[in-house]
């Protein structure tokens, strides 16, 4: 199994991003004859499945939770009771 953030976890996102594109378009193509009855629906389905882009949600998976994501430190408070114990 790929490492987490590693080209072959990327490469493998890619493909799933792509089967999913894939298998909406699809679904759409066969709700096809239902599209007089609900328009709206499906042209915004549609609109969302064609804007879809891979490339852009790895750049963001990696922005959030990859490589790329930004570091979170842990904050220690202080407090100034303990200071006047030592």
């Amino acid at each position: 199994m790929a490492r987490p953030g590693s080209p072959g976890e990327m490469v493998i996102e890619t493909e799933r991003d792509w089967f999913l594109i894939w298998l909406l378009f699809q679904l759409c193509v066969s709700c096809a004859c239902l599209w007089h009855r609900i328009p709206d629906i499906y042209v915004h389905f549609r609109e969302s499945v064609d804007q879809s882009d891979a490339v852009t949600d790895l750049k963001w998976w990696s922005d959030i939770y990859g490589a790329s994501m930004t570091m979170a430190w842990p904050q220690y408070e202080v407090n100034a009771e303990y200071h006047n114990v030592l």
